[in-house]
């Protein structure tokens, strides 16, 4: 299991690079989404459930589910609520891979990881 750890990032008025370690804002949603995706994919199929019966248990549309198990869309928290409740199983299962790691305090400095 890998787990997502990153860092959001800004560039500051007199500053145009960043640490390697930090990760932008787009770059997290695409890893939280690929991550979310593989979470929901593994839990429906625990689940023996199609897309079908997922969307009419957690009243999403169906497409929106495949957009999700695809990584294409990152979720709302209400959405993970709704499709941990549909799958019987806690939000936190579907997110558990996600981690952010606050900027160092430090101007200039690296926070461990």
């Amino acid at each position: 299991m890998q787990t997502v750890v990153a860092r959001l990032w800004s560039v500051d008025e007199t500053s145009t690079t960043r640490n390697d370690l930090d990760v932008p804002t787009d770059e997290l949603s695409e890893q939280a989404a690929a991550s979310f995706a593989n979470k929901l994919r593994e839990a429906r199929g625990k689940a023996k459930m199609t897309q079908e019966r997922l969307a009419h248990l957690s009243s999403i549309d169906r497409s929106q589910i495949g957009h999700l198990e695809a990584g294409r869309k990152v979720p709302k928290l209400d959405t993970i609520i709704k499709l941990a409740g549909a799958l019987n199983i806690e939000p936190c299962k579907l997110i558990s891979d996600v981690r952010w790691v606050p900027p160092s305090e430090t101007p200039g400095g690296v926070r461990a990881i």
